[in-house]
């Protein structure tokens, strides 16, 4: 086989990716962040959705220069490798690969909404089973067709949901009301209770090599959806604080389905409860997708098996997909014992994530051609390790995965990768 016939087929092009990326990014934590923001910060939550947006500016415009400078189904790990090395790109794999915990995390979320429907505690890690099954079948279809589906999934999740924010901001009149300016400080101190909302938009790398025309549409896609995710946020953090008294039971537990049953009565709960299913659905459609590829990058350059990196006759590498939604399953089981929290899933995959967005920032600084652009990346940079370090303890995972890797990198040398 020929490296030309290794890499993935070219399908994907912008408006798909744009539903990916939103559904990659808006979680079910959109329907209680914003009150959960709103009982820490009062009228001046909005700023703390502002500032968030404001500090991945940055970050994201790295991400963007350099997905359509290299793109690959490695990502992250593909971009640095130009300017940073080959064993830094290996490593920088080995890390994101250990994100893998996210994908089990988001499956029970999706389990824990079915259970809570039901009433049954039982049906969370079936349901979360379920859930992956069926996001295995679409993903083996190829990216082009899960940016298909997941783009109406995502426009009629939006579409709902800039509904509830339209009507609450138009009717609203128990809450604090919109905040000033004077409290941009307050609020800014809160980025960190909102910040994990705008963690997805590394996951559309592992895809940039799927692209149609990368070097066009992959900076626009993150434009496109960053726009739609912003000024998603932000309205409705305006209509929770329009809306909803701070002393309202409902601020903490569901606040945009409050808002929702404000505007549309009785039945907005249980709208905004079939958009949380759909969000959850969409979300672990494009998750194992985007995974599926760094497992597929990751079997090209020999840390994993190669049978995970071939072509099997299809748009989507179908051993690659069931591999990785077999893993985020077997990562169930832990959970189910008790052995490990379903939010330290999250933490320790935002954690590496983010330790990736450093090391892309430092590819980027190295490669500037001019003083704008190093003083840039240098202050990008900056940006990711404050994020890093929001994590706590927990930024020993990264650390601990990436000393690990140069020392196994270092033994032995897998084949170089395809998409170099």
């Amino acid at each position: 086989m020929t490296v030309a016939d290794a890499r993935l087929e070219r399908t994907l092009t912008l408006w798909p990716a744009v539903g990916l990326a939103v559904t990659m990014v808006v979680g079910s934590g959109v329907l209680v962040l914003p009150g959960l923001a709103y009982h820490d910060r009062g009228a001046a939550a909005v700023w703390s959705w502002v500032s968030a947006a404001g500090v991945c500016v940055p970050l994201l415009r790295v991400i963007a220069v350099l997905g359509a400078r290299y793109p690959s189904a490695g990502g992250i790990a593909g971009f640095v490798r130009p300017s940073l090395g080959q064993r830094v790109g290996d490593v920088c794999e080995v890390l994101l690969l250990a994100a893998i915990p996210g994908g089990a995390g988001l499956a029970l979320v999706a389990g824990h909404l079915v259970a809570d429907l039901a009433r049954a505690s039982w049906m969370v890690e079936p349901f979360a089973v379920v859930f992956l099954s069926a996001a295995t079948v679409t993903a083996l279809r190829g990216a082009s067709f899960v940016g298909d589906v997941v783009r109406v999934l995502a426009a009629g999740f939006v579409i709902v949901l800039f509904a509830v924010a339209v009507g609450g901001l138009a009717t609203g009149e128990d809450g604090l009301g919109v905040g000033s300016l004077s409290g941009v400080g307050h609020g800014a101190a809160g980025i960190g209770g909102v910040f994990f909302a705008f963690v997805g938009w590394e996951l559309m790398t592992f895809l940039g090599e799927e692209f149609v025309d990368p070097e066009r549409d992959f900076p626009r896609m993150i434009a496109a959806s960053f726009a739609v995710v912003v000024g998603l946020y932000v309205l409705l953090s305006l209509a929770v604080q329009m809306v909803l008294d701070p002393r309202d039971e409902h601020v903490t537990t569901s606040p945009v389905a409050a808002v929702a049953a404000h505007v549309f009565g009785p039945w907005g709960r249980i709208v905004v409860t079939v958009v949380g299913l759909v969000i959850v659905t969409a979300n672990i459609n494009g998750v194992v997708l985007a995974f599926s590829r760094l497992v597929i990058e990751a079997a090209r350059s020999g840390r994993l098996p190669r049978a995970l990196g071939g072509s099997d006759g299809r748009r989507a590498p179908g051993r690659a997909v069931v591999a990785t939604a077999a893993t985020f399953a077997l990562l169930l089981v832990p959970v189910r014992l008790g052995v490990v929290s379903q939010s330290l899933l999250f933490e320790l995959a935002g954690s590496v994530f983010f330790a990736g967005f450093l090391v892309a920032a430092i590819a980027f600084t190295v490669e500037a051609d001019t003083w704008s652009a190093s003083a840039f990346g240098v202050a990008t940079c900056g940006v990711a390790v404050v994020a890093l370090s929001s994590f706590g303890w927990v930024v020993l995972y990264p650390v601990v995965i990436v000393a690990a890797g140069f020392a196994v990198t270092g033994r032995a040398c897998g084949a170089p990768s395809l998409s170099s």
